[in-house]
């Protein structure tokens, strides 16, 4: 499969509340699409989650930046009116780093509004129905797949959009 005959790739797509260490969140953001995708890292775990925890041990708020979600959103619409199927989706995050980020309902439903009046369709791989977010091994920090994380969501990512759109039973 063609993967950019299905949809096109832009960066922030995947991370709809950007995740720039975790810190200012989506403070002065940069949008810029990826021809290529990212490269694939192949790192064990890193122990960024762990600092983290322990700069903000009771947790913190995750910030959506609407400039940005409205400039993904321009993006994706654009793209929709030109014929291609925008489906907005949500990356894997390992699950342990759930409890900590404060107000995740809340800004998950904030991008899930947002979407719904556009008619785009999220795709959340960031939930207790994904296995991957479960599986530390797949993970180099909380926000990143290691190289055997990206093949299996890649995967799941490419399959599910051929499910979308009938290609698959």
């Amino acid at each position: 499969m063609n993967e950019f005959n299905v949809f096109k790739y832009h960066k922030a797509l995947g991370y709809f509340y950007y995740k720039e260490q975790y810190i200012d969140m989506m403070e002065y953001p940069e949008v810029h699409p990826h021809k290529n995708g990212f490269l694939v890292r192949d790192e064990k775990w890193n122990l960024q989650l762990e600092t983290l925890l322990g700069k903000f041990p009771h947790g913190f708020p995750l910030k959506v930046y609407e400039p940005t979600m409205r400039k993904i959103f321009q993006f994706m619409e654009k793209e929709k009116e030109a014929g291609v199927l925008c489906i907005g989706f949500i990356s894997p995050e390992f699950n342990e780093v759930w409890k900590y980020e404060l107000n995740r309902m809340q800004a998950l439903q904030a991008v899930y509004t947002y979407a719904d009046s556009l008619k785009i369709p999220v795709w959340n791989f960031s939930d207790s129905s994904y296995k991957v977010c479960f599986n530390r091994e797949l993970f180099y920090n909380s926000q990143h797949l290691n190289k055997a994380g990206s093949t299996i969501f890649s995967k799941d990512l490419s399959d599910s959009v051929l499910r979308y759109q009938g290609f698959l039973k």
